[in-house]
Order: C-alpha cells, then sequence, then structure tokens
C-alpha cells in the first residue's frame, strides 16, 4: 500500500459528510458506519481495520448486519480489541 498523505485521509463525524472520491482511508464509528454503509461500500476499498471488534459479534444485530457486506467485500479485514478471546471460532 503506497503512503497516505493527510490529505487522502478523512474522519467521518456526521452522516450528513459525503466520502470524498480522493480518500485513500477513512475512519468512521460503528453507528455512522451502518448508516453510512452503501456509500462506504461504492468506494470499494481494499482493507477494513475494526478496532472493538467485539462490537460485531452478535449477528443479529443492525451494526453488524449493515457491516458485514462491506467487510465481505474487502480483500483484507483486521480485527481489533481488547476484549479476550471468543469463546467459539464462529464468533470471529
Amino acid at each position: 500500500m503506497d503512503d497516505i498523505l493527510p490529505k487522502e485521509l478523512q474522519v467521518i463525524q456526521k452522516s450528513s459528510n459525503e466520502i470524498k472520491r480522493t480518500a485513500k482511508a477513512v475512519i468512521v464509528s460503528y453507528d455512522l458506519a451502518s448508516k453510512m454503509a452503501e456509500s462506504i461500500e461504492s468506494m470499494n476499498f481494499q482493507i477494513a481495520i475494526l478496532d472493538e471488534a467485539h462490537y460485531l459479534k452478535n449477528p443479529d444485530a443492525k451494526r453488524t448486519e449493515n457491516l458485514m457486506p462491506l467487510v465481505k467485500k474487502c480483500k483484507r479485514t483486521i480485527l481489533l480489541t481488547g476484549t479476550p478471546a471468543f469463546a467459539k471460532p464462529k464468533e470471529l
């Protein structure tokens, strides 16, 4: 991956923010990402880095339902969490 310049990094702070086509990296909360899933998915990002990944543990939660198509579309996904290991492999 090429270096990311500051102008290529975007922090989304509200759902009315549009994702810049020049953005190589977008930082967004789970709640906003869930609301903006369609526009994020249209960006065709190759890597998803999910902090506090245990928030996606429940497959029936709206947050998980909205974000999993985006995560599955990426070539790579990195899950980060400070929570001790999950009890079951399917929870990953």
